[in-house]
């Protein structure tokens, strides 16, 4: 009643609604082109509590979050025969995801009320204040195919570009927590307030250049070879090397490069890493090897493998780095 905002229902229930579109475009202009084309469109929203209710915790309804996911995707394949012996591989694929996420019912702050050794809270969930999350992405993979006599040859280049968008100021419109239920009834100080702010601009809703902004690139070679032994083996040796790198520059922290960096290598090995640096990408090499082996008579395929695999950064990893920019 003090502030006028309705904290919902004590029934936090999770709810999910999609939508899903899928087309597809064959053509083969002649024997020796196929050409496939796609498109995949997927609008999700879930809203959800960041914990159900418990017996050391109750959420009120309007403090869930609302993730809203809308995702294009389209691809390009083309196969080239260029006779029995060859052919070709041509793969373009490009992603856009805008994922936001929003509070539901009113803008209010979070509120936390110690209750002995449980917590009641009701308020804007502080994840959903302001928070969007925009990528976009483009990955080229081309693959050569060779075969001669037992083998058959594999070589090619995968290649990844994403421009990334990172949006995430928690607890904008502040966070509360009070000792005891007497005291926010009483209107008694807070034991904690913490809110985060932009310090350049002041955001509206999901517009803000607050964001961490950068452009994650994997670039990476690859061969293999499937040895056809007899009539009943075929083993795969392959090798693959990778490099991710992170080209954006960003901004040097000279507290941490003259006074915290010190402090920290008394307790942490911080294995050179300094402040307005990025890592150093070293390429990755990754060797693998399978196998299938059939036995006919009683209709049996053994397949295995083994062998080690590295992919793309995490791009959450790197975000923290670029939001230091702001």
């Amino acid at each position: 009643s003090r502030y006028d905002y309705d904290a919902g229902s004590l029934d936090a229930a999770n709810e999910l609604n999609v939508r899903r579109l899928v087309a597809k475009l064959d053509w083969n202009p002649n024997t020796k082109n196929k050409l496939t084309l796609s498109y995949r469109y997927n609008n999700g929203e879930r809203i959800a509590p960041q914990s159900q209710n418990g017996s050391t915790s109750i959420r009120f309804s309007n403090n869930r979050y609302r993730l809203i996911s809308s995702t294009n995707s389209a691809s390009l394949e083309w196969k080239r025969y260029f006779r029995n012996s060859m052919n070709n591989r041509l793969l373009i694929t490009f992603n856009n995801e805008i994922t936001p996420t929003k509070i539901t019912g009113q803008p209010f702050p979070i509120v936390t009320i110690n209750d002995g050794a449980a917590t009641i809270i009701f308020g804007s969930s502080g994840i959903g204040q302001i928070n969007r999350f925009t990528s976009s992405e483009f990955t080229l993979l081309d693959i050569f195919r060779f075969v001669k006599n037992k083998h058959a040859f594999s070589a090619g280049i995968d290649f990844d570009f994403t421009k990334v968008n990172d949006i995430a100021l928690n607890s904008f419109f502040g966070n509360y927590r009070y000792r005891n239920l007497n005291d926010f009834i009483m209107n008694a100080f807070p034991i904690r307030y913490t809110r985060t702010l932009s310090l350049i601009d002041r955001p509206q809703n999901a517009n803000t250049n607050a964001a961490s902004k950068y452009d994650p690139l994997r670039t990476g070679f690859f061969m293999t070879d499937e040895i056809r032994v007899n009539e009943t083996l075929k083993i795969t040796p392959g090798v693959r090397i990778d490099k991710n790198t992170l080209p954006a520059k960003f901004e040097e922290d000279n507290y941490f490069n003259t006074t915290a960096r010190s402090e920290i290598e008394k307790y942490y090995d911080l294995e050179g890493a300094v402040s307005g640096q990025s890592m150093k990408p070293d390429w990755q090499l990754s060797s693998r090897f399978g196998f299938i082996y059939k036995i006919p008579r009683e209709k049996i395929t053994v397949r295995g493998g083994a062998g080690i695999f590295s992919g793309h950064i995490l791009n959450v990893w790197a975000s923290q780095l670029y939001a230091a920019n702001v």
